[in-house]
């Protein structure tokens, strides 16, 4: 339900039934939306602390036949359009195992592996190989060598 209007800005409560104890008790939330920003806030602060958005904010969205969810809403390991490291692992039922990608990510799991086995049997060790890992990939995120 809109309750005001200030500038860009709508605010919007929201009520919900929840279960206390043995009975039940409504609650009311405030959702407020910028609609020159497309900036959504709730005061439940579900987005803010665990980055997901809360269901009062999705009913004004459909309450608005607003139809999508902004894109900075939209965390990047729920994208389904993404690449994802783990396709590389292949299956019996394809030949990924073929391609040179799928075998390189064979030996590197493998051996990674082995480092994680080793770098778990101490603090010291842990934070050795944790060094040693974000130098490393400093060094390969400058490295000329990566143009595929």
């Amino acid at each position: 339900m809109l309750l005001g209007v200030h500038g860009s800005v709508q605010t919007f409560t929201v009520s919900e039934d929840i279960c206390v104890g043995g009975g039940r008790k409504d609650i009311t939330f405030c959702v407020w939306w910028d609609e020159m920003s497309w900036d959504f806030r709730c005061r439940c602060c579900l987005f803010e602390f665990r980055e997901i958005v809360s269901r009062h904010v999705l009913a004004i969205l459909t309450q608005k036949k607003l139809g999508t969810v902004p894109s900075k809403y939209v965390i990047e390991r729920w994208r389904k359009d993404i690449r994802r490291r783990h396709t590389y692992i292949a299956m019996n039922a394809d030949d990924l195992r073929t391609s040179p990608q799928a075998g390189r990510f064979d030996w590197l799991n493998k051996l990674f592996g082995e480092i994680v086995e080793m770098g778990s049997e101490s603090d010291d060790r842990c934070q050795f190989v944790m060094a040693g890992l974000r130098e490393l990939r400093e060094q390969i995120d400058k490295s000329v060598c990566d143009r595929n």
